[in-house]
């Protein structure tokens, strides 16, 4: 299988080497591409799983302190509530007032000592879960030991200034690392020391202390279940080597599977050491006794000045992680024999096809759209031939689809046209409004189409006309605008441009309408001649987006129109209503010639005015200078209309 797979290189090469220049191309640049990666992954990887196993063991480490440190705190509350009970009991409290009224050295004393003695051993074996490896009674002043279980303590003092400060609280516990008095042996040279203070007399001072010691069962309790539990892993736990019981500045005691080892001393300050006060767990990585790297996990029980470490050698936990290092370089390699064996063989195959694409791409130059490139794979070659002819195909669409455009650009201009034709046939400028809107809205398919014309005082935009039933409604209403007001007719009217609202529920300008709910979108443009507007053009359309720049122009194009047709329209009416004044003129003048008194006269000229102006009543008087009395004539009755003369 070996030599199979030497001849397959060997030809991948040969083919590589009579391959042609993007070949080798191809290969120079994939190479980099896969080997780059696959390097970065592969630390990255590296990075990810170590920081994963050690966040695992830190939380393995901490929940194991938590653990013993819980344990460890419950073994001294009991003991601390048991020996509270033992010092307040009367006979206790007795036989301590008994000795420390006699003085040492007397038989009275000796005899009161023995007494207690015995009561203390009695005390400790009675108890059916012995709780005290020894008991002894101290006075307060001094430390001196007065009476204890172990008859050899006894005239021996312990810390005086401890003593003193227990005074001021109830109970007290503390360890005791290589302290003469208890030192048993090389390997027992660790105590537990829980203090309780004695009042000899009632509710007087604490003259004494009774203190229960605890060796061996706290060696038992404590130390041999950190043997069992952690110095003795089971499957898939972390074998932890270094387990620490730390009480005194400097000082610990090391625990091992074989037991409990002599009293050690820092070289160096230890983490836990600065922490006297931490109870939660910190891990941290550091230096341990014998300066080699480790994983420590630390917590203190501060009322006991007893703190508890452990530590994990740097070098087991992240053995696991290093033998990744093998599989990643083997990763490298094997993908880099892949990309030698299989890229030369693939840019040959990719090369052939080349031909057919360059022939399409020259016939495709040549205007023939119905030539398609043989699609013969479905590989990356025939999803590239697949494209081309996918991309011929929306050539030869977008032809046809341009020629829609310009059929449709046409329409869009006979229309216009038509509607030209229309709006300057129209006898009146209202007719030529009302037809006008009419044929946009139907021809284009517009939902509504209105006219807006500026008013004289030039504030407002009136509505002037509007399409189907909507439009007559609002001009029923008066509908109109304010120019420059928040609105899209205000806008144009105000700025002489043509606006489009692709969709009125984002555009801040559009003036929503109850009569017109299914408005979508909307566009206005200005009628203005010579720069001055005279109003706008408004369409609007029940689809969103529906104009384009293209149907501004067109509907520009008819605004201009319009604009010419109201011009005509304005200006045929100032020239009949000229006639129509010169006519009344030329009448009233006939009649007045044949007329000699002043009264036939006035009389005349409200009869004609009455008649021209269709007042229903005309009122015509003469202030003569001579006096201020006036003459006046009124037809039929009274006055809506003065003259004077």
């Amino acid at each position: 299988m070996f030599q199979r797979l030497q001849d397959i290189i060997r030809q991948r090469i040969a083919e590589f080497e009579e391959g042609t220049s993007l070949g080798r191309k191809l290969i120079a640049v994939l190479l980099p591409l896969v080997l780059v990666p696959m390097i970065i992954m592969g630390l990255a990887a590296y990075l990810q799983t170590r920081n994963i196993v050690g966040e695992q063991l830190e939380d393995e480490l901490a929940s194991r302190i938590n653990d013993k440190l819980f344990d460890l705190t419950d073994w001294i509350t009991v003991r601390e509530e048991q020996l509270i009970l033992d010092a307040g009991e009367n006979t206790i409290r007795g036989r301590v007032s008994e000795l420390l009224d006699e003085r040492e050295g007397d038989v009275l004393f000796d005899e009161r000592q023995n007494d207690l003695r015995t009561l203390l051993e009695n005390k400790r074996i009675s108890m059916t879960n012995i709780l005290f490896d020894d008991y002894l009674v101290a006075r307060a002043s001094d430390g001196q030991i007065l009476a204890a279980t172990q008859r050899q303590w006894e005239g021996e003092s312990i810390d005086a200034d401890m003593l003193r400060d227990l005074l001021l609280s109830e109970t007290f516990t503390y360890a005791a690392i290589d302290h003469p008095l208890f030192r048993i042996s090389e390997e027992e040279n660790f105590a537990i020391l829980t203090h309780a203070p004695i009042s000899a007399s009632e509710g007087g001072l604490n003259e004494a202390i009774l203190i229960g010691v605890s060796t061996k069962y706290f060696k038992t309790d404590i130390v041999e279940d950190i043997q069992r539990k952690w110095l003795a892993p089971q499957d898939g736990e972390a074998e932890i080597v270094n387990v620490y019981i730390v009480a005194e500045p400097n000082i610990f005691l090391e625990i091992s599977p074989s037991g409990m080892i002599a009293l050690q001393r820092f070289n160096s300050g230890h983490p836990a050491l600065s922490h006297p006060t931490l109870t939660k767990p910190r891990t941290q990585e550091y230096k341990d006794i014998f300066g080699e790297s480790v994983l420590g996990s630390y917590a203190w029980i501060p009322t006991a000045g007893i703190g508890l470490a452990v530590e994990l050698p740097r070098r087991l936990y992240l053995s696991e992680i290093n033998s990744l290092a093998p599989f990643s370089i083997l990763l490298i390699l094997l993908a880099t024999l892949f990309t030698v064996i299989v890229v030369p063989f693939a840019s040959n195959r990719l090369l052939r096809p080349l031909s057919k694409l360059t022939e399409f791409a020259q016939r495709v130059a040549r205007g023939d759209w119905q030539y398609r490139v043989p699609v013969e794979s479905d590989d990356e070659v025939g999803m590239l031939s697949q494209s081309l002819n996918m991309m011929a195909e929306e050539l030869s669409q977008s032809y046809r689809s341009l020629e829609d455009r310009v059929s449709d650009r046409t329409r869009q201009l006979r229309i216009a046209s038509q509607v030209a034709r229309v709006v300057i046939s129209s006898p009146s400028l209202a007719d030529l409004l009302r037809r006008g809107v009419e044929l946009i809205k139907s021809q284009f398919g517009y939902y509504h189409v209105s006219i807006f014309l500026i008013d004289e005082e030039g504030e407002n935009a009136q509505l002037a006309e509007s399409s189907g039933e909507i439009g007559q409604a609002l001009k029923a209403r008066g509908h109109s605008l304010k120019v420059g007001g928040q609105s899209i007719i205000g806008w144009v009217t105000a700025n002489n441009q043509p606006r489009i609202a692709y969709d009125v529920t984002q555009d801040p300008l559009h003036l929503a309408n109850e009569l017109l709910p299914e408005t979508r979108s909307e566009a206005a443009v200005p009628l203005q001649v010579a720069g001055r507007v005279l109003g706008a053009l408004d369409v609007q359309s029940t689809e969103a987006e529906a104009f384009s720049p293209q149907d501004i122009e067109i509907l520009q194009t008819l605004a201009d129109q319009f604009c010419a047709a109201i011009q005509n329209a304005k200006l045929a009416i100032t020239s009949i209503t000229a006639a129509d004044r010169a006519r009344l003129m030329s009448q009233v003048t006939q009649e007045l010639s044949r007329q000699m008194t002043v009264e036939d006269v006035m009389q005349t000229t409200a009869k004609s005015l009455h008649r021209a102006l269709g007042h229903p009543e005309i009122v015509v008087r003469m202030n003569t200078a001579q006096s201020e009395s006036s003459l006046y004539t009124e037809y039929p009755t009274s006055s809506d209309t003065d003259l004077e003369a």
